[in-house]
This record gives structure tokens, sequence and C-alpha cells, in this order.
């Protein structure tokens, strides 16, 4: 398969034989398919047809693991805005939630909201507060420091 040289020079880390694997959308073969495939940050192979309906549906986070598939910068900015402008019931204001980050993989605890669960740690609102099962499923990932 030809893969973007980009990901050498990112640091990529190599997964055996990833392209025998099925597109998590189509469930195509990806190994033998001749549609262009794309390689989003998380590096799980998607057919590039796929990804573009799951953009144009308006799903932006990987099927497999569920990170952020583009830059949600904007996204989190606006939300931000919203949660300023958002008064938070008095018997809410302390409450402390132990999340889970999609994007970071890292856990923190945040301050309650309607809007969203902020990441504290990347500034994301793509998190859960199943904190254990999400932990479980990227303990095998090695770390990025």
């Amino acid at each position: 398969m030809c893969l973007p040289i980009r990901l050498k020079i990112d640091g990529h880390r190599c997964v055996e034989n990833i392209s025998r694997s099925h597109c998590p959308v189509c469930l195509g073969d990806i190994h033998t398919s001749r549609i262009p495939c794309h390689i989003p940050d998380c590096g799980h192979l998607l057919h590039k047809t796929c990804f573009d309906q799951l953009l144009n549906s308006g799903h932006y986070t990987c099927p497999i693991c569920q990170t952020s598939l583009i830059d949600m910068t904007a996204l989190w900015e606006y939300l931000d805005a919203q949660a300023v402008s958002l008064p938070v019931p008095k018997k809410y204001e302390n409450q402390r939630i132990h999340i889970f980050c999609n994007d970071c993989h890292k856990t923190s605890k945040t301050k309650f909201n309607f809007i969203g669960l902020k990441c504290m740690q990347c500034g994301a609102y793509n998190t859960t507060q199943d904190v254990k099962r999400r932990m479980s499923l990227v303990a095998d990932e090695p770390s990025s420091a």
C-alpha cells in the first residue's frame, strides 16, 4: 500500500497488517480494495469515500476509537463561549465530573456544564464519563510520552 510520508515523519507507529482489515463504515476489505484509503491521525484505515460520507452526515469521530477525525478547534471554542453564557444551577456549580478524553486519551476532573464536559488536558469536548471502560480500551496503546 502507498502511505503518506507524513506518517513516518510524525512519529507513526507501525501496526502490522493494518491494511488486512475491513473499512469500519462499509465493511469492505481494505487490502484488496481499489478505493483509495484515508488514514486519520488515530491510524485506523477507512475508504476515502467512506470518510467523506461520515463527515457529510455529521459524524466527526473515528468509528473504531471515537477520536476526532478532523481539527475540531473551532467547535471547541464555540462550545467554550456557549458554556460561559449558560449559567449552571447553584446546586451544580461546584460539581466535578471524572471524564476520559477520546482525543488525548487522558482523564481529568472537569466542571459540570449542560453544554458538555471539557477535557482539562487538551480542551476537547470529545469526552465520556465511562472512564474505566475507555481506559481499558486504550490500555494496549503505547504511551505518546
